[in-house]
């Protein structure tokens, strides 16, 4: 009799145990069904944004699709109209020649366009050696380093005028 008691004792703490086990998991349950309701209701969202993006789309489709058959019948009346103007293509009739005017015009612009382009060349080298003589008398201080700046400047601007 006692080895049946201790038999109905171990299988007593065994359902316990199990017991536990199934108290863990039902705490989990809730849980996630808390998590299962945000990501249905995140794919809602995400079904809801992707139909209107195909809805957009489509509309865009069908436009541009309206727009082709809108140009092709354009196209095919234009095939079928006589065409006057081609047979003057090659003929040089509509073949345009410059004036001297523009010629002159077209000159005068490109001359302007080299000089803006030598100025600033020629402002770029300015800048270029007055930094280079900052950096030589970087060591020198004073008023005489600041003076032979200036005198650098001066020069630099006489040659340049």
């Amino acid at each position: 009799m006692q080895s049946e008691v201790d038999l109905l004792k171990q299988r007593i703490t065994e359902l316990e145990a199990r017991k536990a086990e199934l108290e863990v998991k039902n705490a989990e349950i809730p849980e996630l069904r808390k998590k299962l309701a945000e990501v249905e209701a995140r794919n809602g969202k995400l079904i809801k944004q992707i139909m209107e993006e195909n809805n957009r789309r489509d509309a865009k489709i069908k436009n541009t699709t309206d727009r082709v058959a809108k140009l092709e019948q354009k196209q095919l009346l234009n095939d079928n109209a006589p065409n006057n103007n081609s047979s003057d293509f090659n003929s040089g009739k509509n073949h345009h020649e410059k004036s001297l005017e523009d010629k002159e015009i077209d000159a005068f612009l490109i001359d302007v366009y080299k000089k803006s382009i030598s100025d600033e060349i020629r402002q770029h080298n300015k800048e270029k050696t007055i930094q280079h003589e900052i950096d030589v008398q970087d060591d020198a201080s004073g008023p005489a380093c600041i003076t032979g700046i200036v005198a650098i400047v001066n020069n630099l601007d006489e040659l340049g005028s």
